[in-house]
């Protein structure tokens, strides 16, 4: 079980009903990174930043985000040598929802 994982674990008991939340919401108040990385075992910000960006792109149908230019930069920023891991701070009003694999 990999970071991406476990945050996910960790956003699923927070998260609301499958109504959904937003990215401001969810990286400010369900799984804020000082909140959740004593627990998770994350001491770098760049490794929580990362591996939030992974479940913001869709990776393993853990989240579906529905703004299809943030989907977009996000996968960009992934994808590249160097990512803006903070890129997810330009969408705080994106909304999200739990994806497939979270709710089976």
């Amino acid at each position: 079980m990999d970071l991406v994982d476990r945050l996910h674990d960790r956003l699923r008991a927070a998260a609301p009903a499958p109504t959904g939340f937003t990215i401001g919401e969810l990286y400010q108040r369900l799984i804020p990174y000082r909140s959740v990385r004593g627990e998770l075992g994350v001491w770098e910000l760049a490794e929580y930043e990362h591996a939030l960006l992974r479940l913001l792109s869709g990776e393993r149908d853990y989240l579906e985000l529905e703004d299809p230019s943030a989907r977009a930069e996000i996968a960009r920023e992934l994808a590249s040598p160097n990512p803006i891991l903070g890129v997810y701070r330009d969408y705080p009003a994106a909304r999200v929802r739990l994806g497939a694999a979270s709710t089976g």
